[in-house]
């Protein structure tokens, strides 16, 4: 809490995520240390216009602002529509990697093919749901 209380711009924090046993750095993680959005003055890490939820510390209020996660995107990609969303709101997100997540992800049940059908699928409607259109 210290982080944001220091950072009243900033919505999100993403932490740095280990992965299992061996604790290896999530590829996400790499990304965001390395964003080309810099570090703007006022966040206390590289901004960022993603983030992995699991690993996501956010302030209630612009969560909340900002529609929370989507009822209609429900999982696997649901982290990029509230970070457009939190950013056109003018919030800041950031990478922070002193903080850190375990995860430790179960593999049972999981269908991969099924998995990146619901990521396509949901990065299209994101596009087409913060598409701008012409008035009429």
């Amino acid at each position: 809490m210290r982080i944001l209380d220091a950072h009243p711009r900033t919505a999100l924090l993403a932490a740095r995520v280990l992965v299992g046993e061996e604790e290896r750095l999530e590829p996400v993680s790499a990304q965001m240390a390395e964003s080309p959005l810099g570090r703007p003055e006022g966040l206390p890490g590289p901004a960022v216009l993603g983030f992995l939820a699991c690993s996501a510390i956010v302030r209630r209020d612009a969560f909340l602002a900002a529609g929370g996660f989507s009822d209609v995107l429900h999982f696997a990609g649901e982290e990029e529509l509230l970070a457009l969303d939190l950013a056109s709101a003018g919030w800041g997100l950031a990478y922070v990697p002193e903080l850190v997540v375990h995860h430790h992800p179960s593999t049972a049940g999981r269908d991969p093919a099924r998995r990146r059908r619901r990521e396509v699928r949901n990065r299209l409607l994101t596009a087409w749901l913060r598409r701008p259109l012409p008035e009429v």
